[in-house]
């Protein structure tokens, strides 16, 4: 999502803005959490799939768009404590570290969306061709798509700041439309959008596909595969529906508005916040939807419990069941079913 390059003008109201700042900040937080808390389930299910493995890289896009939120939001807290001055361009181009997170984030993000969505339309119309789409294949293929928005940004960055910013002085919050200037950022937009439409249209016929197709023939391992990747396509839905709603809708208005130049300051820093926040609920109402990362989630947080003793009728001290009661409970029984020495 753009960030609006008319942020550049003095701060209307000292008191409001860092207010904003702060909310971001804690929001950012927040969101690299649950992605982190999220991640960390997935991984601990120990199931290997294409699928799962995609929302694995959407959910490591999410926590850097996440980063980019917290550096962007404490660098405009800083600046509004020390009062707003000018920069060098490029000074903002060596700094941002913003900048790469904002732009990795949102490329990859969109990336994963839209390859989880061709994964359903390969799934769904030409079955054969897609299990030859192994999962070596789907890391080889997470590994390009990070790698490649990083190279991007960094031609990017050496364009603009050799072509636009050798000789010009931006805000020292560094906002992403004014250092990679505005023009640019209506044609990532208009981009994004554009990708968002295709991963739509795409599972809806995957979905039509999978509707009126029939299993034919006698194959029980063919048929078994196949209505697991039905499953899976029913899953995926919630991402896609909300990529629908949350996404294509909005960014649609702040699209066309920003063509028209039309200030929209409130809306596209709503959309900087919702982008990685809408993304985050997608990812858990698919893990609430999936019995292994559920199931591995649930362990997740019952580590961060205290873990209170379990009572058992056969312990006639305490009823209690302690980590010294487990360890000499277990010498006990060791010691009845193991015959004396003689």
């Amino acid at each position: 999502m753009a960030e609006n390059g008319s942020q550049s003008n003095p701060l209307p109201n000292s008191q409001t803005i860092p207010t904003s700042f702060a909310i971001s900040l804690l929001v950012g937080i927040a969101i690299l959490i649950l992605n982190a808390v999220l991640f960390t389930a997935c991984i601990r299910s120990r199931v290997q799939s294409k699928t799962l493995l995609l929302i694995l890289g959407l959910c490591c896009a999410v926590m850097i768009r996440s980063m980019a939120t917290i550096i962007s939001a404490s660098r405009q807290m800083v600046v509004a404590w020390v009062g707003v001055y000018k920069i060098a361009g490029w000074k903002c181009l060596a700094q941002g570290l913003h900048l790469i997170c904002y732009e990795v984030g949102d490329c990859t993000s969109t990336a994963f969306i839209f390859i989880i969505s061709l994964d359903r339309f390969l799934a769904m119309t030409s079955f054969e061709r897609y299990k030859k789409f192994t999962i070596r294949h789907v890391q080889i293929l997470i590994g390009v798509v990070f790698t490649v928005a990083f190279v991007y940004y960094c031609i990017l960055a050496v364009l603009i700041g050799t072509i636009y910013l050798s000789k010009r002085e931006v805000s020292a919050n560094c906002y992403r439309g004014e250092v990679l200037t505005l023009l640019y950022c209506k044609v990532l937009i208009s981009t994004l959008l554009f990708i968002f439409i295709v991963t739509v249209v795409l599972y809806t016929i995957a979905c039509l596909v999978m509707r009126c197709r029939k299993v034919v023939g006698s194959n029980s391992v063919r048929r078994n595969q196949l209505k697991r990747e039905k499953v899976v396509t029913k899953r995926v839905a919630v991402i896609i529906v909300s990529t629908l709603i949350t996404h294509i809708i909005p960014v649609s208005f702040c699209a066309i508005n920003m063509w028209r130049n039309q200030n929209l300051l409130g809306i596209s820093s709503f959309l900087l916040l919702m982008h990685p926040a809408t993304l985050t609920l997608d990812l858990f109402l698919y893990a609430l939807l999936d019995k292994d990362i559920r199931r591995s989630f649930s362990k997740c947080v019952a580590c961060g419990r205290r873990q209170r003793p379990v009572c058992k009728l056969h312990d006639r001290t305490t009823n209690c069941v302690t980590p010294f009661n487990i360890h000499h409970n277990n010498d006990d029984n060791q010691a009845a079913q193991c015959p004396p020495v003689p």
